[in-house]
């Protein structure tokens, strides 16, 4: 597997990853993507650190977080230096774990970081990329 160095983090990824917005299949619009569940996703996982692929995608926008779910599930046992994984929250879609939710967006989105670093216990590197929306943005 090729790897490559993320901006100037000193973290080497590789060029390929795995993304699990199938994980899941929480509604009409992810059910026709697919249907992941546990059992599957574990060995999707195996085959992908098999070849070489140990960088993960997700985010909580997913099956309404269950992509989140199933995948830190899944990698439950691995080794924490096996895995990297990207998740994305963004204000809109915060609102899937309520547990998030505040009247400050701002809180509102460390709690999200919150949930997914308790979520993602398995792994050494998380990266959580916050999307906002531009006000201004055309």
């Amino acid at each position: 597997m090729e790897y490559r160095q993320l901006g100037a983090s000193g973290l080497n990824v590789p060029v390929l990853s795995f993304g699990t917005a199938t994980f899941g299949g929480g509604n009409e619009f992810f059910k026709a993507w697919g249907d992941t569940q546990l059992d599957e996703a574990k060995k999707l996982i195996d085959l992908c650190l098999d070849a070489g692929v140990n960088f993960f995608d997700t985010a909580n926008v997913y099956s309404r977080g269950t992509s989140e779910e199933i995948l830190g599930k899944a990698l439950e046992g691995i080794a924490r230096d096996r895995v990297l994984i990207s998740t994305k929250v963004t204000f809109k879609t915060i609102m899937v774990h309520h547990a998030c939710t505040s009247s400050n967006p701002a809180k509102t989105a460390l709690n999200a970081c919150k949930l997914i670093i308790l979520m993602f216990t398995t792994c050494t590197a998380l990266m959580v990329i916050l999307r906002l929306k531009k006000r201004y943005t055309p």
